[in-house]
């Protein structure tokens, strides 16, 4: 593949990404909107949870420890458990109180959770145990003894939960990338258009030279 072609190539991908990260801004603005916010206090009181996405603006992470798994292939995939609950309540509750479970499965988000005291998360509500791996109960139950894992609700997140700073990323992302594309493709342009410069009279000395001596 030649220089130019290559350079064609990759600026129409970067208008195709782009253009689809640009599509894609508006329908993840309006979904990350649609999310309820809510305390954690108001998420139990719901009663009956299927799976659905909400904004919980009080969640504190227990202190006695977590159950953590990183992917050796791709270190920023994890899958964290740790128990939480309402940032209202003035002390931890016992294990067997405990009724919000927290999964996180990106290592940035993880970072950002865990050093802060409460915190705000857009998560995933599922109901019951079966969300929970064998090798997380049995990790939980020897720091929470006693914890109850069929009463819990677990909240996923750091995996595809709309928000706006996701929303916010696809937006600068398209921006970024089709500014760049569209740079490369005018350059592409403008050095297609752009004539020869003639040979200078060294060049043509030199040419003279080659003839002669042909």
């Amino acid at each position: 593949m030649s220089r130019r072609a290559w350079f064609l190539f990759a600026s129409l991908g970067l208008l195709a990404y782009g253009a689809l990260c640009l599509v894609r801004f508006p329908i993840e603005r309006r979904r990350a909107l649609a999310v309820p916010r809510m305390t954690c206090g108001q998420l139990l009181r719901k009663g009956p949870v299927t799976e659905e996405y909400v904004t919980l603006t009080d969640v504190r992470l227990c202190r006695g420890g977590f159950a953590f798994w990183r992917d050796a292939m791709s270190p920023g995939d994890v899958d964290v458990f740790v128990p939480a609950y309402p940032g209202v309540l003035q002390s931890e509750p016992s294990p067997r109180d405990l009724r919000l479970l927290l999964e996180v499965q990106d290592a940035d988000d993880w970072q950002r959770i865990r050093n802060s005291g409460v915190v705000e998360i857009t998560c995933q509500v599922h109901t019951g145990s079966g969300r929970v791996d064998d090798w997380a109960q049995e990790h939980l139950e020897t720091k929470y003894p006693g914890i109850q894992f069929a009463n819990l609700l677990v909240l996923t997140a750091g995996l595809h939960e709309p928000t706006m700073a996701r929303a916010n990323s696809l937006l600068r992302h398209g921006i970024s990338a089709t500014s760049a594309g569209a740079v490369l493709l005018v350059w592409l342009l403008w050095r297609r258009k752009s004539p020869i410069a003639p040979a200078g009279p060294v060049a043509q000395h030199l040419g003279r030279r080659t003839s002669r001596s042909t």
